[in-house]
């Protein structure tokens, strides 16, 4: 296993010069709600995600969720878990990240991803060692066999002329594969266009990590820049995060044909660009965002303890090493290994499935049988992170020597157990918090939505001297789709003091309505 990561706090005379990402004190929770359930992480994520927050002076807020997302990575697409409803679930997430500049932000990811990364280099530096060379000496001995082929057919009398097609195509096969031998193997990639992302993905087994710890310009290539005509350039996205077919044709470039995308996604920005995503409407109804967990973290300056000038701190090779052994040991089994192309498939307890069925009833019930594409996202959400606890929840690690673990042989086994109830149970408590969050970051949406449908209903009604009904809002889908909602928005508003209810009076033939007009001291104009 790789070295441990410190961080270091360095004094240059008497003025430290450590960041204020590098700083260690006591931790305070977010100020947006709860504090982040570290505790419903498995035993090898929660302690690593306490480490970060004690060596880098960052909230659990900040490091549980960056955990989180790397060991989604890890798991690539080698399981897939048999849910509800018939659906078969995957555990890659997609999680949107903000903090403040000089936050710990940065720090906090590249100690949460230094196992992953640190995996990667080692497969490049391989590959640079051992399978290149040979790689590019058969596409150098392909080259100069089809050279030699299309130098013989040029003469005027080819009386072999079948026999030198049949090595030509023989050697153009030959170039073909050794072209795709001499590809560097990579497990994560950062800025890149759709186009770009689609045409790696076609290279490294259909399965990335998506991350980049200063997203602004990521986010930006991936989504068109966010203009609302360019069409749906976050398709792709849409695609990789259900692992479903895409063909992805551009001018001037290739056609790619993917038939299991899968990313994981961890984009760390500011809050300016998460507001900026949340503010475009096509990637809220288009689903992008829905597909999201959020985080949305406060930064907040600590004093460094003067003890940091003393020596070098660290996580402590007891937390960072079985961290390290277990993203390196699902790597290697469900990323690099057979699984990611034929995955494993898995159950649920009865019990753990019960807990998701319940907890996507009680969303219908909430909403009416409407819910809104944010809210339909939950219980899945709920079920993805069920499966990257529950594979990491089983696995075996043991001390090898002073300061080196490593899962056992056979040590990780989640993919040959079903899912049991305490997990679906944590799962549901790491869901709750990233909806809180995510309800936080959609109320200027709303807000703003509803702004917008109350302008445009007080001006018919100013317009109608009698008032308005229930069947003005709903008539041609005016305001609402049906009279049950009409009924409830006419209703809240009367509630807040915007409307006045004007009750029918008896007598008289046909069916007698409610009518509204504006409240005589309205509490909005």
């Amino acid at each position: 296993m790789s070295e441990t990561i410190e961080v270091v706090a360095e004094i240059a005379g008497t003025q430290s010069v450590t960041s204020a990402a590098e700083i260690s004190a006591e931790v305070e929770p977010s100020s947006q709600g709860k504090p982040f359930p570290v505790d419903c992480l498995p035993n090898v994520l929660s302690d690593m995600a306490n480490g970060i927050s004690d060596i880098a002076g960052v909230p659990p807020e900040m490091a549980g969720p960056l955990v989180l997302a790397v060991a989604s990575a890890a798991t690539g697409r080698g399981v897939r878990l048999n849910s509800i409803n018939n659906h078969q679930t995957s555990s890659n997430l997609y999680l949107l990240f903000s903090k403040q500049s000089g936050s710990g932000g940065s720090t906090a990811f590249k100690l949460a991803s230094a196992p992953f990364y640190g995996r990667e280099a080692q497969l490049r530096r391989d590959f640079e060692d051992n399978d290149k060379p040979g790689a590019e000496a058969e596409k150098d001995a392909a080259t100069a066999e089809i050279a030699r082929g299309q130098s013989l057919l040029k003469k005027d009398k080819v009386e072999d002329r079948a026999e030198i097609l049949d090595g030509l195509k023989d050697a153009r096969k030959r170039l073909s594969d050794a072209e795709k031998a001499v590809i560097a193997p990579l497990l994560a990639m950062s800025d890149s266009t759709p186009e770009g992302a689609s045409k790696i993905l076609s290279e490294q087994g259909e399965c990335l990590f998506h991350a980049d710890s200063d997203a602004g310009d990521a986010i930006k290539a991936a989504m068109g820049g966010y203009q609302e005509g360019n069409g749906p350039s976050e398709s792709l996205w849409l695609k990789a995060f259900s692992s479903e077919p895409i063909t992805i044709t551009r001018r001037n470039s290739l056609t790619v044909k993917l038939e299991r995308p899968t990313l994981a996604l961890c984009w760390i920005m500011t809050p300016e660009s998460m507001r900026e995503l949340f503010s475009r409407e096509r990637l809220s109804e288009g689903g992008f965002l829905a597909r999201c967990l959020v985080a949305n973290i406060p930064g907040l300056a600590r004093a460094i303890p003067e003890t940091a000038a003393e020596e070098a701190r660290k996580i402590p090779a007891e937390v960072a090493q079985p961290y390290e052994a277990a993203i390196w040991a699902a790597l290697n089994t469900y990323r690099l290994g057979s699984f990611n192309d034929v995955p494993a498939e898995i159950g649920m307890s009865a019990p753990a499935r019960l807990e998701f069925i319940r907890d996507w009833n009680k969303m219908i019930e909430r909403h009416g049988g409407k819910p809104d594409p944010f809210s339909s996202r939950h219980t899945e959400q709920a079920i993805r992170i069920a499966l990257v606890i529950h594979l990491f929840n089983h696995l075996t690690i043991e001390k090898r020597g002073p300061g080196t673990w490593g899962v056992s042989e056979g040590g990780l086994s989640g993919h040959e157990r079903p899912l049991d109830v305490h997990e679906a149970r944590a799962a549901l408590k790491l869901r709750d918090w990233f909806a809180e969050q995510q309800a936080a970051l959609l109320a200027p949406q709303k807000a703003s939505a509803e702004e917008a449908l109350w302008d445009k209903v007080r001006r018919k009604v100013v317009s109608s001297p009698t008032g308005i009904t229930a069947r003005d809002l709903y008539s041609g889908n005016f305001a609402t789709k049906t009279a049950k909602e009409a009924e409830e928005l006419l209703t809240r508003w009367v509630e807040d003091g915007w409307l006045e209810k004007i009750e029918p009076k008896g007598g008289g033939a046909g069916r007698k309505v409610a009518r509204y007009i504006i409240a005589q001291s309205p509490l909005r104009g």
